[in-house]
């Protein structure tokens, strides 16, 4: 259960997390090395989870280790689907792009979370207001004791219940079907291009959209046949796939074009 304390700071932990992972992404495609834009970007820049996240990275990039063994240590931090596009993108060879499309999701979901935080104001402010004078009867029949207790219940309840849901929202936003959908095309045309074993391109692609349906659909099909498949048939009958991403797929088998092919389709879903 969260607070509301807590579900306030997740906006600001998405801000810090986008302009992480922007400036990050902009010193790997400068040539820096990893610990160079981590001693670069500072710890002056983020603050909670996400600075703690800085640290650990920079700590284990200066001891050469690997970003894949560094997410692992850590991802009791970070979301599921951030842990696997990271792992994915240094696989793949295509971290750059990775810590772009985290940058994008991550200053989206921060724009959803100022806009949310907008819409509770005044239910929220509504509902306290109700909780101090809804057991106001019970202070003028003289049970102070009984009112206190009644408004001190409410609000507990109040301030951890209201952050429950506040996190449930932003859970919701990162699970948006375009965005699992954009992140799955990304991932499959990067894996195809970078020459991985169809079987670890397929797991790992799964793995970067969170969507549970998703994930459990590539995990039913055993490894050998996940490295044996087209994707298209590792994909099909999975019900979140839409029909227009399985022919984008089978185009790409086609023509060898995945980015042509996978990757615009991620952009209009994303869109």
């Amino acid at each position: 259960m969260a607070t509301i304390g807590q579900a306030r700071g997740k906006v600001s932990d998405a801000k810090d997390r986008a302009e992480f992972y922007r400036l990050w992404h902009a010193g790997v495609r400068a040539g820096l090395t990893h610990a160079a834009v981590l001693e670069t970007i500072g710890a002056s820049r983020q603050s909670g989870l996400t600075a703690q996240w800085r640290r650990a990275l920079h700590e284990g990039t200066r001891a050469r280790r690997t970003v894949a063994s560094i997410v692992k240590a850590n991802d009791r931090i970070l979301q599921p689907f951030e842990s696997a596009v990271l792992v994915f993108g240094e696989e793949s060879g295509t971290l750059e792009q990775s810590l772009r499309t985290l940058g994008d999701h991550f200053q989206g979901e921060h724009r959803m979370l100022l806009k949310l935080w907008s819409k509770l104001t005044y239910p929220l402010l509504v509902s306290l207001v109700a909780i101090i004078i809804g057991p106001l009867p019970l202070l003028v029949q003289g049970g102070a004791r009984a009112y206190w207790v009644a408004v001190g219940t409410g609000l507990a309840f109040w301030y951890g219940l209201g952050g429950t849901a506040v996190g449930a929202m932003a859970a919701n936003y990162a699970n948006r079907r375009g965005f699992v959908l954009g992140r799955l095309g990304r991932s499959l045309a990067s894996g195809m291009e970078s020459g991985l074993p169809l079987d670890r391109v397929v797991t790992l692609a799964a793995d970067t959209t969170g969507h549970p349906a998703i994930i459990a659909h590539v995990q039913r099909i055993p490894p050998r046949e996940r490295g044996a498949r087209p994707i298209s048939e590792t994909f099909q009958g999975c019900d979140v796939i839409p029909s227009d991403m399985i022919a984008a797929m089978r185009v790409g088998q086609a023509s060898g074009d995945y980015s042509g092919s996978l990757r615009k389709m991620a952009e209009l879903y994303d869109q």
